[in-house]
C-alpha cells in the first residue's frame, strides 16, 4: 500500500501556485493523495487537481505574463469589490470544466467564509466552479459569492489553512501547506510593471484597468523623511498575508497537522501570478525537504 495523505492547501494569492510544486513532489515520491481541502487559491489548485486537470492548469499558469494576469481583472464599480471576477470564472471553467462534486474521483472540500456571521463554510456539494470562486472572493478585491441565503467571501478570513476540513475527508495523515510566513514581505510588483504590460493593446479594457490599478496600487504621499507610503493594494496584500499567517499558526496549535510545509515566499505579491515557475519550484523544494526527513508514515 502506498503512503496516503490528505492535503490542506492554504490561501495566499499568487503564493498558492507553490501548491502545484507540493503536489508534484508527492506524486514523484509515490505518495497517494486521498483528498484535498483548500482555502482560496488552495481551493482553486485543489479543485483543478481533484478534477484531474492539474497538467492543463500548470501549463496555463506557467504561460502567464503580467499582461495575461491583468487580462483576468475586470474592474467593477467600487461597491462590493475592485474586480467583478467574471473573467476569472471564465478561465477556471475552461481549465477545470463545470463539474459537480459528485463527479470528482478524489474527495474535495472548498472553504469559504460567511460574511454574515464570520464562520467557516465547507462546500462539498453542487458546482465545483462556484465553490472555488466563493473560496477565492478576497474581501474588497473580488465581489462576494452568493450561496443559498448567504454571501460568501475568501476562506482565509476564517480558516487560512483548512486542517480541520481536511480531516473530515479521510483517515489519512494531513499535510498542511501554509504559504503565508510571517517574515517581512516587501511587495515587488509596481505600477510601472503594470503600465508596461498594458502597452500591449491585446489587453481588453487595458486603459480602464490601468486607471483602476493606478488608483489603488500607486504609492501614497511622501513623509517627512522623503519616503512614500505603500499603495492600497500592496498594503492590502501584505496585511492579508500577515493576518492569515498568524491566524493559521494559532489554529494549527489547536489542531496540529501531521506534516506542515511552508515554502519560503516572503517576497511575492498577491497578484504575482506571472512568477509561476519560481513559485512551483519553491513548493516542490519545500515538500522534497520534508520528504527527505522521513516524516511520512
Amino acid at each position: 500500500m502506498p503512503t496516503e495523505v490528505i492535503l490542506a492547501l492554504g490561501g495566499g494569492g499568487a503564493r498558492g501556485l507553490s501548491h502545484i510544486g507540493v503536489i508534484r513532489a508527492l506524486e514523484a515520491a509515490g505518495v497517494r493523495i486521498a483528498g484535498v481541502a483548500g482555502t482560496s487559491i488552495g481551493a482553486m489548485i485543489g479543485g483543478i487537481y481533484c478534477a484531474r486537470k492539474l497538467d492543463k492548469g500548470e501549463e496555463y499558469v506557467r504561460s502567464l505574463s503580467w499582461t495575461k494576469v491583468l487580462a483576468h481583472l475586470d474592474p467593477s464599480l467600487p461597491r462590493s469589490g475592485i474586480f467583478g471576477g467574471k473573467r476569472l470564472e471564465k478561465t477556471l471553467k475552461e481549465l477545470a470544466g463545470d463539474l459537480d462534486f459528485a463527479d470528482l474521483e478524489i474527495p474535495f472540500c472548498a472553504v469559504a467564509t460567511d460574511l454574515g456571521h464570520g464562520g467557516e463554510v465547507r462546500i462539498q456539494e453542487g458546482s465545483v466552479l462556484e465553490a472555488m470562486l466563493a473560496s477565492m472572493a478576497i474581501p474588497g478585491v473580488f465581489t462576494p459569492s452568493r450561496l443559498g441565503n448567504s454571501w460568501l467571501v475568501d476562506g482565509g478570513v476564517s480558516n487560512p489553512v483548512p486542517v480541520q476540513a481536511a480531516r473530515t475527508l479521510a483517515g489519512s495523515q494531513v499535510v498542511a501547506v501554509n504559504v503565508n510566513s510571517t517574515e517581512s514581505r516587501p511587495s515587488h510588483s509596481t505600477i510601472s510593471e503594470i503600465k508596461r504590460a498594458l502597452e500591449d493593446e491585446t489587453v481588453e479594457g487595458g486603459q480602464k484597468i490601468l486607471k483602476r490599478m493606478e488608483r489603488f496600487w500607486k504609492r501614497g504621499a511622501k513623509q517627512n523623511d522623503g519616503k512614500r507610503m505603500p499603495g492600497i493594494i500592496p498594503i492590502m496584500g501584505d496585511s492579508i498575508a500577515h493576518l492569515m499567517g498568524h491566524l493559521a499558526h494559532y489554529q494549527m496549535e489547536v489542531d496540529q497537522p501531521e506534516i506542515l510545509v511552508e515554502p519560503k515566499l516572503g517576497r511575492v505579491n498577491l497578484f504575482d501570478f506571472h512568477k509561476a515557475a519560481v513559485l512551483i519550484e519553491e513548493g516542490r523544494r519545500a515538500m522534497e525537504d520534508v520528504l527527505a526527513r522521513g516524516v511520512l508514515r
